[in-house]
């Protein structure tokens, strides 16, 4: 391994060990995008656990409004740190209050 690619690496490990368990999307060399938490990094590789989407029929009854049951679920990932190109955080906002607050009358 060549110095700039060792010294690449070592950066992409620092930057994992500084966002572990920050929510992230990572961008990998071939052009391939990835949205999830980051949870681990050791020399090598990063694990990051990503949300599936999954549907289950209720049964054949289906008395529910919607239809079907959705849930999400986390699986881990494992990613070699070489082939990371990018990673960037997802920015979190302060949600807008929907009604101001009102001080308290007094008599």
């Amino acid at each position: 391994m060549h110095g700039k690619e060792k010294e690449l690496k070592g950066d992409m490990k620092k930057l994992c060990n500084h966002y572990s368990h920050y929510h992230a999307k990572v961008k990998m060399q071939d052009g391939m995008e990835y949205e999830g938490i980051i949870m681990d990094s050791d020399d090598e590789h990063m694990s990051m656990i990503i949300p599936q989407e999954v549907e289950e029929d209720e049964g054949p009854d289906m008395n529910r409004q919607y239809g079907r049951y959705r849930y999400r679920r986390f699986g881990r990932f494992f990613f070699p740190l070489a082939g990371i190109a990018a990673l960037s955080l997802i920015p979190y906002y302060r949600p807008y209050p929907y009604y101001p607050y009102y001080p308290p009358y007094y008599y």
